[in-house]
């Protein structure tokens, strides 16, 4: 940890910009020397600097993991066509970009700033409270030191420090949100005809030369996706027996070499009633404060139940437990709070505790004294433990064996057809990217990364849903344009249905030639219908949400057509403005802040990216050339 650790209970918390960052880093184990993939170093520099794939991978990976906490099971189908993928390089180069600018304009990370974002993350904390060894437990399963994982904190911090220098200039003006607000709240009302395209299907003449020739306009509509078969091997550890066996003496070993792993801290239970302070300058706010904490204090001795008290008057978050802290044991909290909260006896209530945040008056609950199980008590938990990890690493070591002796002799295919023990496999069908094809399509990285390889080749290992598995590229189709034949049956139903469109759209055009909506109704021996009035935000009733329609319908302005027929899937719309009704400026008080907020972090948005881009356009980026389909 950092030098200059302090021990305090709260902490400022910065909400950093660059969501890629997930602060508990996942762990990829990279098994072997594997495809081209693994053999690459980097996948991009900018301006010299590396950026390696295994940041990208990890970075992707907790990208998925963040976006899939929140679209749940759809967004999977939501991050298609490489998307997600080519977010997280921008991402990541945008990151680097802010760096170097923050570098050249000597802008700097302290300490404290480092400390204040370790401190605030979660995964670290127990009951609320920065935790030591969670934080040093959960660095050691991700393989990273404290040293390195500080660094990327400083590192994160200081591409946020400035991009918040970039976008501190930015300014919304009074003129700007009243502009806004009449934007967000005009009123109109139209009414409009509707045609369906479907009704004038048979006036279209689908002449065999039309056809091809409206095929060869639109041939890459119908291109048929690059698709792959797929052979596969799999090692599931749940049906792999290790020979392993973990004796008396291996689990006494580990008892004396991990002696504090044994160690029961003494740990004290407290509530407390926080008087805050928010200025030690100001004599007055102290005296108060001072005298608020002693005549609560002479309010318990008079029978007040502390948890009620701590209720009525704790300015702390957990006042709403009655003050609970919990169990906690020493280095958990500032200084003075813990040396009076470990000096009292169960049961008794403390004095005037002055802390850097306030007044406290603190009460023991419980208290445990330090301790430690013999070797007889922990012994099978230990032996547990020891056979579980043995039993990982032979894993491991029997995959790794079979993944060698696959590479060495070039696929599974080959392997098979010479070992004297045949791995299992099992045979996908031909798939494209958009598939969905077990095993794969549990993990779409995976996915990426097998259509990045060529016939014959292998993948390293990849674990999906805890099994292991090796995959060769059994053959491949590559994209490729249909023939004419092949697709004539659609280009059909295509062509007739565009077809269909453009003279329905244009029977709408030559109806709003008329002076309004009744005359262009009569003129098609059609119906019409009038809407109540919405703003430009809201859907128009009978027609549904479409802000290309709203702006087109605001644009036009009132007792007018809007510029052209509104197509919309096989339904095409004549529509007239009846109305266009200005909003009252005196509600604008009530939402002028938010209206203010919403555009400042808009503009901030535009100059971040104005930055960017003009940063990007002077910026030397080198792309490795294993992965320059990632950025296409």
């Amino acid at each position: 940890m950092l030098t200059n650790f302090r021990k305090q209970k709260t902490v400022l918390r910065f909400a950093l910009w660059f969501v890629i960052i997930a602060f508990v880093v996942t762990i990829f184990l990279v098994w072997g020397v594997g495809d081209k993939v693994a053999n690459a170093n980097f996948l991009m520099k900018i301006n010299g600097q590396t950026v390696s794939y295994e940041e990208y991978s990890n970075a992707l990976e907790n990208t998925r993991n963040y976006m899939r906490s929140i679209f749940g099971d759809n967004f999977d189908s939501l991050a298609q066509d490489g998307e997600l993928e080519k977010k997280v390089i921008e991402d990541l180069t945008n990151k680097y970009l802010l760096i170097q600018k923050a570098k050249e304009n000597g802008v700097t990370v302290s300490d404290d700033e480092v400390l204040a974002v370790i401190t605030s993350i979660p995964s670290f904390q127990v009951d609320g409270q920065f935790n030591k060894e969670a934080y040093q437990t959960i660095l050691a399963r991700s393989r990273m030191t404290p040293q390195q994982f500080e660094e990327s904190v400083r590192t994160d911090r200081l591409a946020e420090k400035m991009r918040e220098l970039i976008t501190s200039s930015v300014a919304v003006s009074d003129e700007e949100v009243a502009k806004e607000y009449t934007y967000r709240n005009k009123k109109a009302s139209v009414s409009y005809i509707t045609l369906d395209a479907e009704n004038f299907s048979h006036e279209v003449k689908a002449e065999e030369a039309v056809l091809k020739e409206y095929f060869s306009a639109n041939a890459e509509n119908y291109r048929i996706p690059k698709r792959i078969k797929v052979l596969y091997t799999y090692f599931d550890p749940a049906t792999f027996t290790p020979a392993a066996v973990i004796s008396d003496q291996d689990a006494e070993s580990y008892y004396v070499r991990n002696q504090d792993q044994f160690n029961t801290p003494e740990a004290v239970h407290a509530r407390h009633i926080l008087i805050r302070v928010e200025d030690w300058h100001n004599q007055e706010a102290v005296k108060a404060a001072l005298t608020k904490t002693e005549s609560i204090i002479n309010e318990i001795k008079g029978g007040l139940d502390f948890a009620e008290a701590a209720r009525k008057y704790s300015a702390d978050s957990s006042a709403v437990n009655g003050g609970d802290l919990g169990f906690f044991t020493k280095g958990q909290m500032v200084p003075e709070f813990e040396q009076a909260a470990f000096a009292l006896n169960t049961g008794e209530v403390s004095g005037v505790v002055k802390t850097m945040y306030g007044y406290h008056i603190i009460k023991a609950e419980e208290k445990k004294e330090a301790s430690k199980p013999a070797l007889e008590e922990v012994k099978e938990d230990i032996k547990k433990l020891l056979t579980a990890q043995a039993g990982e690493a032979e894993f491991r070591e029997y995959v790794f064996g079979r993944y060698t002796a696959i590479v060495r002799a070039a696929n599974i295919t080959a392997y098979n057809g010479t070992a004297e023990k045949q791995l299992p496999v099992r045979e996908t069908g031909f798939f494209s990217a958009e598939d969905i094809v077990e095993p794969v399509s549990a993990n779409p990285d995976v996915m990426n990364k097998l259509f990045r390889l060529s016939k014959s080749e292998v993948s390293q290992v990849e674990t999906i849903n805890g099994v292991s598995y090796i995959f060769e590229i059994a053959d491949v189709q590559e994209s490729r344009i249909p023939e004419f034949d092949e697709v004539r049956s659609v280009v059909q139903t295509d062509y007739i249905r565009a077809e269909a469109v453009r003279i329905a759209a244009a029977k709408a055009e030559e109806a709003m030639k008329e002076a309004d909506i009744k005359a262009a109704a009569d003129k098609l021996g059609s119906t019409f219908t009038t809407t109540p009035q919405f703003i430009r935000v809201q859907q128009i009733p009978g027609i549904g949400m479409n802000l290309e329609l709203n702006d087109m319908i605001f644009e036009a302005g009132a007792a007018k057509f809007i510029a052209r027929p509104f197509v919309n899937g096989s339904s095409v719309y004549a529509v007239y403005v009846n109305e266009i009704a200005e909003p009252s400026m005196d509600e604008l008080k009530d939402y002028a802040a938010m209206i203010k907020n919403e555009l400042l972090m808009t503009k901030s948005d535009e100059a971040l990216k104005a930055y960017l881009d003009e940063a990007k356009a002077k910026a030397k980026i080198e792309i490795s050339p294993f992965y320059e389909n990632l950025f296409k």
